[in-house]
């Protein structure tokens, strides 16, 4: 998968866009398709150059923000880095990893830094072992050591280390299901192994091979030979969940008046997925994913609302669980029975468990009464995005005046988005090149979860500020840090543009 989730690398045989090879069928090429807006999949089409010709080319790995591919050719493993004419380049082999004997496959991580790969030219039958090993000081890749607690007398392949630390690999031993099944393993840094593997199990394995296994935070695809498909491997995604939350407001059909206190629920499943309408016709639930459903409204004994709907997952980079419906329409929602919803695609997240606010409705603003109360109005009722200020101008030495910055974050995270890396770069630079400066990096929080949660998920967020700057070259002997949680709020907590100018990372002169 590429970096944002919305194209994809895959290996196919047709024998439409192929040559035959000697078992009669096609050679293996290298396809590569983009989702649209609503992902779903567009027309695929070879790679240029990974296609062409009698030669098995499959796909292996992306890394390095797209811009390295890693590929499969005749039993050996390459790499080639992306062109500035958008093409690929030629070509080379991965240290010295390849072998004169069956070299399947390849995982680098750790900053390519490490490699897991699968090869047969030491096991006595033949059959596919993993190997572990890492770069010394100088750059160069030092000997493989076999990983002896996954390695079994079978087939031992494809792995795949996922952003949280996660061994994902396919083995035909270890007491799979059938053929090859997908196993994760964890490492242990005190002991220096990989924890004992574990069967992912149905409905991911199966009786016939599943393998090729890769999870992009709630969302995973592999390859599955089961029975029901197009035939021989096909690709398949699976969601590591079974249900979100979904929240907004029943009307009735004038689109303005909120249906208070009725049920809302999902025929069949009461128990599991039902809720009752506020004051505001605010609602909050959890509902099925990827499977159609029937939605009630019941209030006082009357049924207000059915209708079948389906929620679809979309992938994006923002939490968006926001649907309104009306009641009492003709045709209620037209014929759109879709429910779309936008999640973050994070490893932490549990989409059943995201926190929703309910929204705040004035029915009239007073007449203010003096220029206090004029402020206090328009704090209670503005709703605009945060706006992105730098702290105030700091004079750090004579003659030198410095503006240093304040990350903001989004709720409940602690990435850094990609607005603030070009500042962030900025204070990397003066600090590389003034090392007698030094910051201290503080983390902050809205006051939504417990103080614990808080003063903790404030060290994550000054974690991530501290670790991109010494990433950068800053010597950690020059950053401080410190986690304040909701402590020190830089605004009023009571509104939701408070909030986000809470949610922050500021960097300050020491001394």
């Amino acid at each position: 998968m590429t970096q944002n989730h919305r194209g994809v690398y895959f290996t196919a045989r047709r024998t439409s866009e192929s040559e035959k090879s000697g078992d009669g069928t096609a050679y293996e090429q290298v396809m590569t398709t983009n989702m649209d807006d609503f992902d779903d999949w567009d027309k695929d089409a070879v790679l240029d150059g990974y296609g062409v010709g009698t030669d098995h080319d499959a796909t292996v790995q992306l890394m390095n923000n797209d811009s390295t591919i890693v590929t499969y050719k005749n039993e050996d493993l390459f790499m080639s880095d992306l062109q500035p004419d958008s093409s690929w380049g030629n070509r080379r082999r991965i240290g010295n990893i390849n072998t004169s004997k069956w070299d399947s496959h390849v995982y680098l991580y750790n900053a390519g830094n490490t490699m897991i790969y699968a090869f047969a030219a030491n096991s006595n039958n033949g059959k596919l072992d993993l190997y572990i090993l890492h770069k010394d000081a100088s750059g160069n890749w030092e000997r493989g050591t076999a990983i002896d607690e996954l390695n079994t007398d079978e087939n031992d392949d494809a792995p795949y280390v996922a952003g949280d630390g996660t061994l994902y690999f396919a083995s035909e031993g270890h007491e799979s299901i059938g053929g090859y099944d997908i196993f994760q393993s964890t490492y242990d840094s005190t002991t220096n192994k990989f924890s004992t593997p574990e069967n992912l199990g149905t409905p991911i394995n199966s009786v016939n091979d599943d393998t090729f296994f890769s999870v992009y935070g709630k969302m995973a695809y592999f390859a599955s030979a089961r029975r029901n498909g197009y035939g021989s491997m096909d690709i398949y995604k699976v969601y590591l969940f079974k249900k979100t939350v979904v929240a907004g407001r029943f009307f009735s059909c004038d689109d303005r008046t909120p249906i208070v206190g009725a049920t809302v629920s999902v025929e069949g499943q009461e128990d599991e997925f039902s809720t009752i309408t506020d004051i505001n016709g605010f609602y909050k639930m959890e509902l099925p994913i990827e499977a159609d459903f029937m939605l009630n409204v019941v209030k006082a004994g009357a049924n207000l609302y059915k209708q079948k709907h389906f929620v679809k997952i979309l992938f994006r980079d923002e939490n968006d669980v926001g649907r309104d419906f009306l009641v009492g329409c003709p045709n209620p929602e037209g014929s759109d029975e879709r429910i779309i919803i936008k999640l973050r695609n994070a490893f932490d997240l549990d989409p059943s468990a995201i926190m929703v606010e309910a929204p705040i409705v004035i029915a009239a603003i007073p007449e203010p009464e003096s220029v206090t109360e004029v402020i206090e109005v328009v704090e209670e009722v503005k709703e605009e995005a945060p706006v992105v200020v730098a702290a105030p101008v700091i004079t750090a030495l004579p003659a030198l005046e410095i503006e240093l910055l304040i990350v903001y974050f989004d709720f409940d995270l602690y990435n850094i988005q990609g607005e603030f890396h070009q500042r962030l770069n900025e204070a990397a630079e003066l600090l590389i090149d003034r090392t007698d400066l030094r910051v201290f990096v503080g983390g902050h929080t809205d006051n939504y979860g417990t103080d614990d949660y808080n003063v903790a998920l404030g060290q994550r967020r000054y974690d991530a500020v501290y670790n991109y700057l010494v990433d950068k070259g800053v010597d950690p002997s020059q950053l401080e840090t410190g986690t304040y949680g909701e402590g020190v709020p830089a605004q009023n907590n009571r509104t939701r543009q408070g909030r986000a100018l809470n949610r922050r990372v500021m960097l300050s002169f020491i001394d």
